[in-house]
């Protein structure tokens, strides 16, 4: 029995060691040839004949299956034809054709009396014809003249009805219909699985060749994802990260970039690259960080890449290590330091690098890339390993984007962005000879272990009869099913044509045999098990405990999965199944979007034109195809072909069956969603989908401040998107009664709507409640929407980190309010306009406040509320955050023009304390850091003697410090305002004073005071210049007690400004 953990790793072997299908090739003048096929037409026997076709090209006398004075059945023009005993012949509609490049099904039926044509699942004409057929002693003859290529040929002995045609193209048949051939191009050598026969031969030129979808680069071309410059790997100049691709060379370039970040001129960014070996003859692997004139920061591979093969190259960094790997082996590796400069945004090229700031040919790829991963961690050598034959989860950590280009549209597995083909690259399959033996494996999908008699039991208590009365109901309810929303969704209006022919598919559509009729919810013992029913059996597809999930959510993945699930069977006769993997796809990734909770809000007034709508918008995002790849049980070359059916069918190929098709999926949807609401809250017809709380970047009065995460990460603006919401920071000082948010909406229709909006402010949220506002809708979509914060109160409300809550509501048509959302949102208020090294402006984003930065202070401020003791908290919490004193500074960078503050490894290292040494200048600085967020004016300041001076008793910061007194030649402490001058406030976080009445003294008792903290203000001088009484009972005055008890230490000190702060 196959488990659900064995399923993924099965899935895995298919997508990456198995990324190719092979078929049967054809040139013009070329056949297969069959003597031993076991088809014998004739005027008293049906029969069905299917197969799966791509031409290269395009003209008459196409053959599919021919033997000559008996029959031929092929493709003219497009159109599918039948000739009989060379004699009458008969085609199908030019409705819908055969075309070239892309892969089509073609079937025939014949049922005595009529003979019947389909293209990719659909009918496209019927002719009445007696089957006259003559006798040939000939061979059957395969693709005889085809200039393309075949997947398989099979035969039935009955005709197939239009369900049997659309299950077959990917699927068995659940009729039960016998095949009586079935000549199987995907093994090589090619065989008839009916009678073991593999004498199938190979004429004029046909040949089984393998296929391998992948990005093809030539010449200048090269790929740009559409989040390049969030991508950002090597761009904080010690950040770890892993670069992994399958790349096939076959091309002449003396450089050849994989993957590049940034600019080949420039002191920034990385690079994963090919470089031509005269002496080795063939490509060695190459990695850089920064400029390719630092050769310190480069590795070269000691084995090539050879040419004409395909190869899985990466490179991982860690910090210290840059290794490169081959085929999954750990090929070299070097030690390499942090990049010269740091680098904000990101640059990615795939398969080209910037030069000068601009992509140049002479270092494009040469060939084809099937695969590309990003990842923010180093991968291990065993990792590494497995990484080299397998694609990862799309969940796994560190990981992302994974860009798979097997398949199209190009997009990411993990972010769904997609990917824009520069310079004539393009999506190609290379095709190779068919490996000897080759065989696709077959998927298995997961076994939930339930029995299949409990199965019938369940199914036995669905009323069919009702559900088909109630179906019936429903369907005559729907007459026009939405054709107004589906005139808007497809941007024109019907013809009475067009009308009828969609309402007379939609009514033959609705009962086929494949139509997903509903989901059923059971208890087995603990766990949760959902059924499947069709016309002619169940299927358990998904098995849960109790415990995994809460019962209203697996509802909801219930109704979302008939959407989904019943798209699939309707329009493609494939019928899925659900698993963990795809739950959680579904709850992360799709549940949560507004265009989906609206769509599925319709309840039973649900249309197929908005299922229609949600699969066009979940395509259009890359959602719908990641989740088919998890619920669809399907090998390598068929889930490339259902995947390609599915972009086309949701760009508005073949329209009208589609709408027609997803008619009995609404209803399906409406059934079920009528029991959800017995034990679930009504999803609402209007939806939240977006807030902006900083929606002008320049105006701190009516908008939020701006801030980023940290040095690499912006905060998402919208803050707020369906369900998922990012810090918003306030400035108490500046905000006006003129503040406001700005907002997006959907509704459940396409229609022009009005209706009236408003959001109730929990207990806390000084943001206030939001008054009824008027928003327009067209399409399901609002504008942005302004809504006025009228009753705001963040002037009175307390500075620090505070947690909002509206709850959202919307008026229906009754006058009465429905709830639509509760958000919640972090906000940070700052007292006045954040100080140095903080800036608002929008030129300068690395230095806006960081949440990362909010969150630290926040901690250490013990529950400050004011500036003043902020300050007085944080200088504390520094002073006994567990940090050392280490006599060196470790973040602080002092040049000529700018001071830098490596604050991003002051966070990376300050989880754990203990192992950061520091010094008087790091102090100062991470203190006005954090102070300075929230408003204050602190700056670091240096006071310095006339050569080395010593100090009274003082202990500095950590715990292995005592009291000593310190020969120093500077000092840095914090102070307010531009000058430190005498009887300035001191804030110290970097060492106590010994407030005892004798802090020369070293016998002590020494009484610890840290400058500046609750209760211990000090200002800084002026110093006696005299010798100071014994016992001395001055608190306040920093300077007497710094320095020892000698005059002429402490003669007024030298102060010196920093320059201005750059943070990284």
């Amino acid at each position: 029995m196959l488990h659900k953990g064995d399923r993924i790793k099965i899935l895995k072997l298919i997508s990456m060691e198995n990324s190719c299908y092979v078929a049967l090739s054809v040139p013009s003048g070329g056949y297969a040839n069959y003597k031993g096929l076991n088809f014998n037409p004739s005027a008293s026997v049906p029969f069905t004949i299917e197969s799966w076709v791509q031409l290269d090209g395009m003209g008459s006398g196409i053959s599919m299956l021919k033997k000559g004075g008996v029959l031929d059945w092929g493709i003219d023009n497009g159109c599918l034809y039948l000739s009989i005993a060379d004699g009458m012949v008969v085609l199908s509609d030019q409705d819908i054709l055969v075309s070239t490049i892309d892969w089509h099904h073609v079937a025939i039926t014949f049922d005595l009396s009529f003979i019947r044509f389909y293209i990719d699942g659909n009918f496209t004409g019927c002719v009445a014809a007696p089957m006259l057929t003559g006798e040939s002693t000939e061979d059957w003859r395969i693709g005889s003249n085809l200039d393309g290529r075949i997947r398989y040929l099979r035969i039935y002995d009955s005709a197939l009805d239009a369900s049997d045609i659309m299950e077959c193209m990917f699927e068995t048949p659940s009729s039960g219909a016998v095949l009586v051939a079935d000549v199987d191009f995907s093994c090589n050598p090619p065989v008839d699985h009916l009678n073991g026969s593999s004498s199938i031969g190979l004429m004029q030129g046909a040949e089984m060749n393998a296929a391998y979808p992948a990005l093809l680069l030539k010449g200048t071309a090269y790929a740009l994802p559409s989040n390049s410059a969030e991508l950002n790997p090597g761009g904080a100049q010690i950040d770890p990260y892993t670069i992994h691709a399958r790349v096939y060379v076959n091309g002449i370039n003396p450089y050849m970039a994989i993957l590049t970040n940034g600019d080949n001129s420039m002191d920034s960014g990385i690079a994963l690259y090919l470089t031509y070996s005269i002496d080795d003859k063939g490509y060695k692997l190459c990695a850089l960080r920064g400029s390719d004139s630092d050769v310190k920061n480069r590795v070269t591979s000691v084995n090539i890449v050879k040419s004409g093969e395909w190869v899985s190259v990466a490179c991982t960094y860690d910090g210290n290590d840059l290794k490169l790997y081959i085929n999954g082996v750990l090929d070299s590796e070097v030690e390499a330091g942090p990049i010269l400069m740091p680098q904000e945004t990101g640059n990615v090229l795939i398969g080209g690098m910037l030069d000068s700031g601009r992509p140049t040919g002479t270092n494009t790829f040469q060939g084809y890339i099937s695969r590309l991963e990003i990842w923010n961690v180093a991968l291990d050598e065993v990792t590494m390993k497995a990484q080299c034959n397998a694609t990862p989860e799309i969940e796994s950590s560190g990981l992302v984007e994974a860009f798979d280009f097997t398949n199209r549209p190009i997009r990411s597995e993990t972010s769904c962005v997609a990917v824009a083909l520069c310079d004539n690259a393009c999506f190609e399959e290379l095709l190779l000879p068919a490996p000897a033996g080759f065989s696709e494996p077959t998927p298995v999908a997961v076994d939930y272990g339930v029995d299949m008699e409990w199965v019938r039991q369940m199914r036995q208590k669905v009323d069919f009869e009702e559900l088909a009365r109630e179906r019936k109901r429903l369907f005559a309810s729907k007459d026009n099913d939405g054709t107004e929303e589906l005139e808007m969704i497809l941007g024109f209006k019907l013809t009475e044509k067009q009308r009828q022919l969609l309402a007379q598919r939609r009514k033959d559509n609705t009962h086929r045999r494949n139509a997903l009729l509903g989901v059923t919810h059971h208890l087995l013992n603990a766990d949760y098990v959902l059924l499947a029913h069709y016309g002619e059996e169940s299927q358990v597809i998904y098995r849960c405990h109790v415990s995994e999930i809460d019962d209203c959510q697996l509802r909801l993945i219930e109704l979302l999965f008939i959407l989904i699930g019943g798209m699939v069977s309707a329009l493609f006769g494939i019928k899925t199944k659900l698993n963990d993997k795809a739950v959680r796809y579904m709850t992360v990734s799709i549940i949560n979007l507004a265009s989906v909770q609206v769509i599925m809000a319709a309840g039973n007034t649900l249309k197929g034109a908005q299922v229609y709508q949600l699969g066009k918008e979940l395509s259009g995002l890359g959602v719908l195809k990641e989740l088919l790849k998890m619920v669809v049980v399907l090998g390598f070359w068929a889930l490339l072909r259902f995947l390609a059916k599915v972009v086309l069918t949701f760009l508005g190929v073949g329209w009208v069956d589609t709408i027609a098709s997803l008619a009995a999926t609404a209803i399906t949807f409406g059934i079920a969603y009528v029991a959800y609401v017995k034990y679930c809250r009504p999803l609402p017809q209007v939806s939240l989908h977006e807030i902006r709380f900083n929606h002008d970047l320049n105006r701190s009065d009516i908008s939020a401040l701006n801030i980023r995460v940290d040095h690499n990460t912006p905060v998402r603006r919208p803050e707020w998107i369906d369900g998922n919401g990012a810090p918003v920071a306030y400035c108490k000082a500046t905000v006006n009664p003129n503040l406001c948010i700005k907002a997006r909406f959907r509704i459940a229709s396409v229609l022009p709507y009005a209706v009236s909006i408003r959001a109730q402010a929990a207990a806390g949220n000084f943001l206030g409640n939001i008054p009824a506002t008027v928003v327009d809708f067209l399409f399901g979509e609002s504008g942005e929407v302004t809504l006025n914060l009228i009753n705001h109160a963040v002037a009175a409300s307390p500075m620090g980190q505070n947690q909002v809550q509206w709850t959202w509501e919307y008026l229906d048509n009754n006058g009465q309010w429905v709830f639509m959302d509760d958000t919640i949102h972090t906000v940070y208020l700052t007292n006045a306009m954040p100080g140095t090294p903080w800036t608002q402006a929008v030129n300068n984003e690395a230095q806006w406040p960081w949440t990362d930065i909010f969150i630290l202070s926040t901690l250490w401020m013990n529950g400050a509320q004011n500036l003043q003791g902020a300050i007085a908290e944080l200088t504390g919490s520094i002073y006994n955050s567990g940090m050392d004193y280490g006599g060196f500074p470790r973040y602080i960078f002092v040049g000529v023009d700018v001071t830098t503050f490596d604050v991003s490894q002051f966070l990376q290292e300050i989880q754990n304390p203990n192992n950061c040494l520091v010094e008087c200048r790091d102090c100062a600085f991470i203190l006005t850091l954090l102070a300075n967020i929230w408003g204050n004016n602190l700056i670091p300041q240096r006071f310095q003697n006339k050569g080395e001076v010593r100090t009274a008793y003082i202990r500095a910061l950590g715990a292995n410090q005592g009291w000593n007194t310190h020969n120093f030649g500077y000092h840095v402490i914090a102070c307010n305002g531009p000058i430190l001058a005498n009887n300035s406030p001191v804030y110290d976080s970097c060492v106590a004073v010994d407030s005892s009445n004798n802090p020369w003294n070293a016998a002590g008792p020494h009484i610890p005071m840290v400058p500046g903290t609750q209760g211990n203000a000090m200002l800084f001088g002026p110093p006696a210049n005299v010798v100071l009484p014994v016992p001395y009972n001055v608190l306040n005055n920093y300077s007497d007690r710094f320095y020892e008890n000698v005059p002429a230490s402490k003669a007024n000190p030298d102060i010196l400004n920093y320059p201005p702060i750059q943070i990284i």
